[in-house]
């Protein structure tokens, strides 16, 4: 059962980094369009 729970860690950390680079390029998008 340990290594799932890594397993999960693994992901969560993935999907916050997801996240993280879609909020840049969502806010970048309007940076420019505001421009």
């Amino acid at each position: 059962m340990a290594g799932v729970e890594v397993l999960f860690g693994m992901l969560a950390e993935h999907l916050g980094d997801l996240r993280l680079l879609v909020k840049a390029n969502i806010s970048s998008i309007f940076s420019r369009r505001s421009l």
